[in-house]
């Protein structure tokens, strides 16, 4: 298929999902605009598998942020994420992805697309570990001192964070080669794959 057209088709089913997310309030309309540009572009690059996961990241990451109850407001000086994102927390999002996605376009490998997984599994899990972490009744503590941290304060984990965290990633790669198999069956190396997007994308939230 030429790429024009991927680029096109692309196009259409970002904006299917990102026209919604803006009258939701899940998107701002530059975020909107910036989703549907790079939507297209990995649908335009890497097709079917690509997108699919980028969809995976985005709606499961903005139902966490409606359906949860919104915890125990913070402590002065915190500042708290909108479950409405902007142009910036999209590129934030998936700019690493995209250059994973362009790495396959101008040579596909499979390094490139656990590469690309990865990413999204990273801000996955980052996502999941912000929305349900500051549920726990477990004060937070800081991740590297070991010392009690106010609730929303970056650098603070809890138990309950860090299993989101996982659950996070584990989500993305459970997609990601639901996807794969679709085109490449299953070996042992896709196993192999799967484990390393979910400890890439764990161990990039943790790092983050």
């Amino acid at each position: 298929m030429p790429i024009i057209v991927q680029l096109l088709i692309g196009l259409g089913l970002s904006a299917l999902i990102a026209v919604p997310a803006y009258f939701r309030k899940s998107l701002t309309l530059d975020g909107m605009v910036c989703a549907m540009v790079i939507g297209s572009a990995l649908f335009g690059m890497g097709g079917w598998p690509f997108f699919v996961i980028l969809i995976a990241f985005f709606l499961s990451s903005s139902l966490l942020s409606k359906v949860l109850p919104s915890p125990a407001m913070p402590s002065p000086g915190i500042v708290v994420k909108g479950n409405c994102r902007d142009s910036t927390q999209v590129i934030a999002n998936g700019g690493v992805a995209f250059g994973f996605a362009l790495a396959y376009f101008i040579h596909p490998s499979d390094l490139a697309f656990v590469g690309f997984a990865t990413a999204f599994a990273a801000a996955n899990a980052d996502t999941w570990a912000s929305e349900i972490g500051p549920r726990s009744r477990e004060s937070p503590v800081f991740l590297i001192k070991r010392t009690p941290v106010t609730k929303g304060l970056s650098g603070g984990v809890s138990g309950l964070g860090f299993a989101a965290s996982a659950a996070g990633a584990l989500f993305i790669a459970i997609i990601a080669l639901a996807g794969w198999y679709a085109g490449h069956g299953f070996t042992w190396t896709s196993l192999i794959y799967g484990l390393t997007i979910v400890a890439g994308g764990f161990l990039g939230s943790v790092i983050d």
